[in-house]
């Protein structure tokens, strides 16, 4: 790989997300391609990184799934007005790019000297490197988990009421969106989770709890129990990938999340069952700190707001359990 090459696809990050437009991959080309087009470096709008292997029709779909966060998935995608067939080698935690840049030059060089064979050099690359990708800091933490564990019990309740098509476009929240799921446009879920005595949950930004008069937007809190006959991340897993048909989806928005179902066993005795389901419509009147509390504009210094809410005043005047679900999946309660 010369040093020339290496360059460009460190320096070619910064050229993409110069491009980057709301809800499209920013491309740009590289000087090394397959026998179906040049190669490309990619940047999605939650700013992770792809590696774009372009191939033909006939070639055999290249899938791989075991890696923590990097994902490898065969995708259409629209570049320059025309539909075309990829290899997609993407890195979802921004602490790994470094890493993932010198997993792209390997790429790209087993690509120059077999440019007809990209299945075989994403499989031989991938697997050189997968332990390396691994992250250090292991499995998730407590807190992470039960978070976790809480999205995926609402998305199972979207999914029973045949919501979730493509789970990208659900379940927002591992892409960093100011909101866990997206429902169309004229509804939003923020999920927050607790133990079973738990009330008071954390607000990320001013955007997250701020109402909107063009959309519903719906709190809804989990209360989780630790318990040796509950349900372990791994069940809920196995359970969501037999009832969404979008597994890729899922799989990818998993690893986003940091969950790894190569570290499955690890979760296998950290089990939970909920113990309640509760759920709020947001409105004028719910308590929160958003844009509209400042007399005037937020002022251009402050760069992050986080605050705690507690809830349990709040408790009496929710709707739960069944009726929390119907408020989360309909926006409604009958």
């Amino acid at each position: 790989m010369t040093d020339g090459l290496s360059s460009t696809v460190r320096t070619g990050w910064r050229l993409a997300a110069a491009r980057r437009a709301e809800g499209a991959v920013a491309t740009l080309d590289l000087p090394v391609s397959t026998y179906a087009g040049p190669t490309a470096l990619g940047l999605d709008g939650r700013g992770d990184h792809h590696l774009l292997l372009p191939i033909d029709k006939d070639h055999a779909v290249v899938e791989d799934a075991r890696s923590a966060h990097v994902r490898v998935d065969t995708r259409l995608l629209v570049v320059d007005g025309r539909r075309r067939r990829f290899v997609d080698v993407v890195c979802h935690r921004h602490d790994l790019f470094d890493v993932f840049d010198e997993m792209v030059e390997a790429l790209l060089q087993g690509i120059n000297e077999t440019p007809g064979e990209v299945g075989e050099v994403v499989e031989r690359i991938l697997q050189q490197w997968r332990e390396l990708l691994r992250p250090s800091s292991g499995i998730l933490g407590e807190r992470e988990l039960r978070g976790l564990i809480g999205e995926l019990l609402v998305l199972e309740l979207l999914a029973e009421a045949g919501l979730v098509g493509a789970v990208e476009r659900i379940w927002t929240g591992p892409d960093r969106a100011a909101h866990d799921f997206t429902l169309g446009t004229r509804r939003r879920v923020e999920v927050k989770t607790v133990g079973v005595r738990g009330s008071t949950v954390t607000i990320h930004g001013l955007d997250q709890l701020h109402p909107s008069p063009d959309r519903d937007l719906v709190l809804a809190l989990v209360r989780l129990e630790k318990t040796a006959d509950g349900r372990s991340l791994p069940d809920l897993v196995e359970a969501l990938s037999t009832s969404i048909g979008d597994r890729s989806g899922l799989r990818r928005q998993l690893a986003k999340a940091g969950y790894a179902e190569t570290d499955a066993d690890r979760y296998s005795d950290r089990r939970y069952a909920q113990s309640s389901l509760y759920a709020w419509s947001v409105g004028a009147e719910f308590p929160r700190l958003d844009v509209d509390s400042f007399k005037s504009v937020v002022p251009d210094e402050v760069v992050g707001v986080e605050y705690e809410l507690d809830l349990v005043s709040l408790t009496p005047y929710a709707a739960t359990d069944r009726c929390a679900g119907q408020l989360i999946c309909t926006g409604s309660v009958q």
